[in-house]
């Protein structure tokens, strides 16, 4: 009896850890695969990163300018698809290329956005309803937008993780992406 019910409180206790591998909310964040961050294939590891692109798969970064403007809002989308997948998620970070610090402001657009910030960095991802079922051939597109910061900050980088799910609500079957995309500072030499 006392060995069913230690077998019993062990398997309870890794319960907690296996529904936390299926973020349906977002990730927790730093996984945008920049800055020596990883990624989600950290768990969902069925494919190896960017795997799906050979099946017909992309994660793709939209709306970034060439060169920014101090204060400018620009409406920035990411595009994710994978033929025969269900369920689709992200997480990007826009940071100085030179000190990898916060590069203006992320902001969500409508509900299937969120906003998470740790270190002093700020990370857009899914929400739940954002990781809504579509068409298991049809790509879907996240939204949001980006407030640049001033001029002087320099160059930024904007790195994306993605992830698109076979809706079984576990890491197994996903396909993980990376993307990213680049922006000059006013002036720079081009």
């Amino acid at each position: 009896m006392y060995v069913q019910r230690l077998l019993l409180g062990a398997s309870l206790s890794v319960l907690p850890v296996t529904a936390l591998l299926a973020f349906s909310s977002g990730p927790l964040p730093r996984f945008t695969g920049g800055f020596q961050e990883e990624t989600c294939v950290a768990c969902h590891n069925s494919f190896s990163l960017n795997e799906g692109r050979t099946r017909g798969g992309d994660l793709h970064i939209s709306g970034v300018p060439e060169s920014y403007r101090g204060g400018e809002s620009y409406p920035i989308t990411v595009l994710i698809g994978q033929p025969g997948q269900s369920r689709w998620g992200f997480q990007l970070s826009a940071r100085r290329a030179a000190s990898g610090g916060q590069a203006g402001q992320l902001v969500p657009a409508d509900d299937r956005t969120q906003l998470l910030e740790e270190g002093g960095i700020q990370y857009i991802q899914q929400t739940s309803e954002g990781t809504r079922a579509a068409g298991s051939n049809r790509p879907v597109e996240f939204r949001f937008n980006w407030i640049a910061p001033d001029p002087s900050h320099g160059p930024v980088i904007f790195n994306g993780t993605g992830n698109a799910a076979d809706g079984n609500g576990d890491p197994s079957g996903d396909y993980i992406y990376t993307a990213g995309a680049y922006s000059d500072a006013p002036g720079a030499a081009g």
